[in-house]
C-alpha cells in the first residue's frame, strides 16, 4: 500500500497582489465603458425647442428706414418667435446657458423699399449664436415676418409759431429746422400743400413788453404726417408791443335772408337747439379794448340759402358769422361756434303775410 505523502498545495493565485490587480482592471474596464457612453451621449443628435426675439433693423449708415402701421419711422420691428433646433446634445447644452435671447435681422442687406416679409427661419440660421455652433434650425413659428421699408430723405422746412396772450410789433418768425422722412410720406406732405411745421403755442400774457426770447416746442409732424426731427425746439426773438386778454360773451345769433326771398312767410325756421342760438364766445384782444366790448355790440348772424328752401330729410349745420366793432382789435380765440336748423313749409292756409 502507497502510503499518503504530505503534498504542499499551491495557492498562489489567492494571494492579495493577483486579486487586487484583477479588480482594478475590472474597474478601469467600466470605467472606461462609462465615459465612452457618455461622450457618445453628448454627441448623440438632439433637439431643442426654444424662443427668441427676432429684430428686424435698418442701420441709419443704409439711408434707409423701417416705417410701422400709423406711417412713423422705427427703430426696430421685434416679434417673439418660437423655433425648434437641431444638434448635438454638447452644443445644444453649451448654447442654452449662452445664448442671449435676440436676434438681429439688418433687412437692408437684402432688401429694397416696399413691403415684404422676412423668413424667419432663415434669419435665426444666419445668427453668429447658431451658425457657429453647427446648430441647425429646423423650423419657426411664425414662419414669416412681415415689414416695410422706404428710403429718407433730408429737407430743411419753414416753423409757423404759435402765440397767444400778446400784440405783436412784428409777425413772429424763426428759422427754418430740418427734419428726416421717408420718400414716400414726403411726396403724401407735399401732395397737400407747402411743408410747414408747427408748435405748441406760448401764452406771451406774463411777459414783459418789448423783446422778449422765446423757446418753442416743435410738434414732430407736418400736415399729419410724422417727421423726425433734427431738433425739438426752436428759439425766437419777439417783440411784445402790449399784452392782450380774453373776455367771455353770450350772444345771439340773428338770422338773415337774400332781399329776393318773397315767400319767405311759406316757411317756418325750426332750430333743433335753442341753446345754440344763445352761444357763448370767447374773445381775445387788448384788455382796454376788451372792457370797452360788450355782447350788444357783437353782430352774429346766419344767412339762409336757396337751398335751404328744398325739403330736409337730416338738420343743416351752418357756422356763425361774427363781426366786431372795427375800432376794437379784438379777435374770436376759436372757431365760431355752428347752429342745426331746418325750413319747413307751412301748410297753404297758415300762410299769412
Amino acid at each position: 500500500m502507497t502510503p499518503i505523502g504530505r503534498y504542499k498545495l499551491d495557492v498562489q493565485w489567492l494571494r492579495r497582489p493577483r486579486w487586487t490587480a484583477g479588480v482594478r482592471t475590472a474597474l478601469w474596464v467600466a470605467v472606461v465603458t462609462v465615459l465612452i457612453w457618455v461622450y457618445a451621449d453628448m454627441r448623440f443628435t438632439d433637439h431643442r425647442t426654444l424662443t427668441a426675439t427676432l429684430r428686424l433693423v435698418a442701420p441709419a449708415a443704409s439711408q434707409m428706414a423701417l416705417i410701422a402701421a400709423n406711417d412713423a419711422i422705427v427703430d426696430a420691428v421685434d416679434t417673439r418667435v418660437q423655433f425648434k433646433v437641431e444638434g448635438s446634445r454638447e452644443q445644444l447644452d453649451r448654447f442654452e446657458r449662452e445664448y442671449q435671447d435676440s436676434v438681429l435681422w439688418d433687412v437692408t442687406r437684402d432688401y429694397t423699399p416696399g413691403q415684404h416679409t422676412v423668413n424667419v427661419r432663415e434669419a435665426l440660421s444666419a445668427d453668429p449664436q447658431i451658425a457657429e455652433r453647427g446648430l441647425r434650425v429646423i423650423s419657426a413659428e411664425p414662419a414669416s415676418v412681415p415689414f416695410r421699408l422706404d428710403s429718407l430723405v433730408h429737407q430743411t422746412v419753414p416753423v409757423e409759431l404759435g402765440v397767444s396772450g400778446a400784440d405783436l410789433a412784428e409777425p413772429p418768425s424763426a428759422p427754418p429746422v430740418g427734419v428726416t422722412v421717408p420718400q414716400g410720406l414726403w411726396d403724401q406732405i407735399v401732395a397737400k400743400g407747402p411743408a410747414v411745421l408747427k408748435t405748441k403755442e406760448v401764452d406771451l400774457s406774463g411777459r414783459p413788453t418789448g423783446p422778449v426770447e422765446v423757446t418753442f416746442e416743435i410738434f414732430p409732424e407736418i400736415a399729419g404726417v410724422p417727421v423726425r426731427l433734427d431738433q425739438n425746439t426752436v428759439k425766437a426773438t419777439l417783440d411784445i408791443r402790449q399784452r392782450t386778454a380774453k373776455k367771455n360773451l353770450v350772444i345771439t345769433v340773428r338770422v338773415l335772408v337774400l332781399p329776393d326771398w318773397d315767400d319767405l312767410r311759406n316757411y317756418e325756421l325750426v332750430r333743433k337747439d335753442a341753446l345754440e342760438w344763445r352761444p357763448e364766445i370767447t374773445v381775445s384782444g387788448p384788455k382796454t379794448d376788451l372792457d370797452k366790448l360788450d355782447a350788444k355790440d357783437v353782430e352774429a348772424y346766419i344767412v339762409l340759402r336757396e337751398d335751404d328752401r328744398k325739403p330736409m330729410e337730416t338738420w343743416a349745420a351752418r357756422a356763425v358769422t361774427i363781426r366786431f366793432p372795427p375800432n376794437l382789435q379784438v379777435q374770436l380765440d376759436r372757431a365760431p361756434p355752428q347752429v342745426n336748423f331746418r325750413l319747413d313749409k307751412r301748410p297753404a292756409e297758415s300762410a299769412s303775410p
